[in-house]
C-alpha cells in the first residue's frame, strides 16, 4: 500500500511538473525577449543623441595610487603620547566626496570612531589631502562619493 501511494503521489508531482514547465519557460523567454528589447531601445535612442549608450566610469585616483594614499596617511595621522601609551586600535572609516575638480568635501566619520580627538585627527588628515585626478563620468569630470578606512595602532 505505501508503494502504491509513493507511485501515486510521484506521479501526480510529475504531473504536475508537466503543466507547470511550459508555463516557466514561457515566463523566462518573456522576459529575455523585454530585456532585449529594452536593450535596442537605449541603443537606438543613443544613435540618435550620438552618444554611448552605457557610461563608462573611470573612478578617482590619489596620485602615486593607493600606496601614495596609504603613506600620506600614515605620515600625517598624528596620536597623542596619551593615546600610544594606551596602544589604541582599531578603525576609523571617514566618507568623503572627491569634487570633479579633484579636492575633497563634506569628510564625515561614518562609524562612531574611536574617540572625539582621534576622528577630529582624521578628519584634519582628510580634508588636508592634496588634490586628486577626479572620476569621470563620459570623459565629463564628476563628483564621487569615496570611503576610506584608517587603521590606528
Amino acid at each position: 500500500m505505501n508503494c502504491y501511494y509513493l507511485k501515486t503521489n510521484n506521479m501526480k508531482n510529475s504531473i504536475t511538473l508537466l503543466f507547470l514547465l511550459p508555463t516557466i519557460l514561457f515566463a523566462q523567454v518573456k522576459a529575455e525577449t523585454k530585456h532585449k528589447v529594452v536593450q535596442k531601445q537605449i541603443v537606438k535612442i543613443a544613435a540618435i543623441k550620438k552618444v554611448n549608450p552605457l557610461p563608462v566610469y573611470e573612478i578617482p585616483e590619489f596620485e602615486g595610487g593607493m600606496t601614495a594614499l596609504d603613506s600620506y596617511v600614515a605620515n600625517n595621522f598624528k596620536m597623542s603620547r596619551k593615546d600610544r601609551k594606551k596602544e589604541v586600535e582599531g578603525q576609523i572609516k571617514v566618507r568623503f566626496i572627491i569634487a570633479a575638480d579633484g579636492t575633497i568635501k563634506n569628510a564625515k566619520v561614518i562609524n562612531g570612531g574611536m574617540s572625539e580627538k582621534l576622528n577630529k585627527e582624521a578628519l584634519k588628515v582628510i580634508n588636508a589631502m592634496p588634490k586628486w585626478k577626479p572620476g569621470t563620468e563620459n570623459g565629463k569630470a564628476v563628483d564621487v562619493l569615496y570611503l576610506y578606512t584608517i587603521q590606528v595602532g
